[in-house]
C-alpha cells in the first residue's frame, strides 16, 4: 500500500498495490480521488522504492534476530554439554 498527498489538493492518496497501478497505467488512469489531479509516475515509482527498501529492512531485521536467538540458544546448549562434561 502506498500513501501520500496529492501535490494539488494536499490530501491523502492511498494506492493499494503495483497490480493496481500497473493497471491504472496501461489505461492511463492514475489520479488523484479527491481533486481528479493526475499523479507524476515519478512519484508513484519513488514511493514504491521507497516501500520496498522498508520492506527489505525489515526482512533483513527478522533474520538477523532470528540469528542470534538461535546462536543464544546454541551457545546455551554448548555450556550446558561443557558443564556437564
Amino acid at each position: 500500500m502506498f500513501e501520500f498527498a496529492c501535490d494539488k489538493c494536499g490530501k491523502t492518496v492511498i494506492i493499494e498495490d503495483l497490480a493496481a497501478i500497473a493497471k491504472d497505467k496501461a489505461r492511463g488512469i492514475t489520479y488523484c480521488p479527491h481533486c481528479h489531479a493526475s499523479i507524476a509516475d515519478e512519484k508513484i515509482v519513488a514511493h514504491a522504492k521507497i516501500r520496498a527498501t522498508e520492506m527489505i529492512h525489515a526482512a533483513l531485521d527478522s533474520l538477523q534476530a532470528r540469528r542470534k536467538a538461535s546462536g543464544t540458544g546454541a551457545t546455551t546448549i554448548i555450556r550446558e554439554l561443557q558443564t556437564h562434561s
